[in-house]
């Protein structure tokens, strides 16, 4: 079986995923950070639940590079995530139809 999203093992010893990796899985339409300023509100704790880790990464149009705030979290908010934008998803079509 092929593996969504990569998990990792944090320092903790315990099983972590890329929150950028985890908003492309899930297919979110709206922009990563007030994606996850939403998730947040689910009580979720920093250096808990998740750690926020600054990244460096290449511009696409352009030769330079710049900083973007990306998370670790620990594979169980994770799975609450999932959970979460799923209930939304099916609640958002049967409340259009």
């Amino acid at each position: 079986m092929k593996d969504l999203i990569k998990i990792e093992i944090n320092e903790n010893q315990e099983p972590v995923v890329n929150g950028r990796e985890l908003y492309e899985a899930l297919g979110i339409q709206t922009r990563y950070d007030t994606w996850f300023n939403r998730m947040k509100e689910y009580e979720f704790a920093e250096n808990v639940d998740y750690v926020e880790i600054n990244e460096k990464v290449d511009a696409q149009k352009r030769a330079r590079t710049y900083e973007q705030i990306n998370h670790a979290i620990k594979l169980d908010m994770a799975k609450e995530i999932a959970m979460i934008q799923r209930f939304v998803a099916t609640c958002g079509n049967k409340c259009k139809s």
